[in-house]
């Protein structure tokens, strides 16, 4: 499941690593995000 909000976030063209938020969220707290 990570893996593929990593791949989301990097298709959305974020730096997920920057985020302060864990690692670990749900995609509707990633797209919040977005």
């Amino acid at each position: 499941m990570k893996q593929e909000i990593y791949n989301t976030l990097d298709w959305l063209d974020i730096d997920y690593t920057r985020l302060e938020h864990p690692p670990i969220m749900t995609m509707e707290e990633g797209m919040t995000i977005a």
